[in-house]
């Protein structure tokens, strides 16, 4: 039984990969007396419709801001409003957010003057606390930010505040929300073509094998 179930999960693999399933496979070897073939589709069958059940980590709101070098004097521009996703773009930012952190290293709030003098801990309860005000604490988070910009060598870039839903820690889920900041853009190239021909150009843009900066704080054990 014990090696239907592997076999079943290998063949499953990339569902549950894809929704960033943690899955704890331990016990002992187990024999029965049944038909082999209809056996293995039972245990298919029952964890597809499992993982089915499993919701997907996907991003409820999405705050951009850019957060230049106040040391440099370098611009701090804060958009109007929140940043809508269509469900491809909300699907591709999620993997590329998601899928950047692969260590299994987690870390704890830390304040010496206690966790509710930590500005960004209290911005971040109140964004739990509050998720349909995203937005006004993305402003504070990236004001706060750009208030400790002072070092010349610290490079601008693009702030991202997003608030996850169903994302996945251990066999739990919970809230999260993520700290992103895009400091160099690399170059691309593309290619077009129609009846006349192809031509080539070059975009400037963000390469999603890479993160810069980031980190998920999760609504979790507070």
């Amino acid at each position: 039984v014990s090696e239907q179930l592997r076999s079943a999960l290998v063949l499953l693999e990339g569902k549950w990969n894809k929704l960033d399933i943690e899955l704890d496979f331990d016990f002992d070897e187990y024999y029965i007396v049944a038909n082999e073939e209809l056996l293995k589709l039972i245990w298919i069958n029952l964890l597809d419709n499992a993982i089915k059940f499993v919701k997907e980590t996907k991003i409820d709101s999405l705050a951009l801001h850019y957060v230049g070098n106040q040391a440099n004097d370098e611009p701090f521009v804060i958009s109007k409003r929140l940043f809508a996703t269509t469900p491809d773009m909300n699907e591709l930012l999620s993997d590329y957010f998601i899928g950047s952190f692969k260590s299994e290293e987690r870390y704890q709030f830390a304040d010496d003057m206690g966790l509710e003098n930590n500005r960004v801990y209290r911005l971040i309860s109140d964004i739990f606390d509050n998720p349909d005000m995203v937005y006004d604490f993305s402003v504070d988070l990236a004001t706060h930010l750009y208030e400790n910009c002072q070092h010349p060598k610290i490079k601008g870039g693009d702030f991202i505040v997003a608030y996850f839903s169903n994302c996945n820690i251990g066999v739990e889920t919970c809230d999260a929300v993520g700290l992103f900041k895009i400091e160099n853009k690399d170059l691309f190239l593309t290619v077009e073509h129609d009846e006349n021909g192809f031509e080539i150009d070059s975009v400037e843009g963000v390469n999603l094998k890479k993160m810069d900066k980031g980190c998920l704080v999760y609504n979790y054990e507070r």
